[in-house]
């Protein structure tokens, strides 16, 4: 996951792009299934929550570039690490 600056925006701000590529042990193929499947599933959650009332992270857009395929969110405050390391110190996360 990269940090970028949507400058396509009416007022530019921060994303979140992931970057999902072809690795050794996953044909094209089975990349591309799983990618349909992330971005299906993800397109359900912001159907299924429009207002934001669960806090689940917000999938903006998406497209390739050459054999990435690349997932467009809402950058949030924390990253993973920081939140574990702020909020479930020993203790994990709910």
């Amino acid at each position: 996951v990269i940090r970028a600056i949507d400058t396509s925006a009416p007022n530019t701000k921060y994303v979140a792009i992931k970057l999902l590529r072809h690795i050794d042990v996953m044909s094209e193929k089975d990349l591309k299934a799983v990618a349909d499947q992330e971005l299906a599933m993800l397109n359900l959650v912001n159907r299924r929550d429009p207002k934001d009332k669960y806090s689940c992270v917000r999938l903006l857009d998406n497209f390739e570039d050459k054999d990435l395929l690349c997932l467009v969110f809402e950058s949030l405050e924390l990253n993973l690490r920081e939140l574990m390391h702020q909020y479930g110190r020993n203790i994990g996360l709910n």
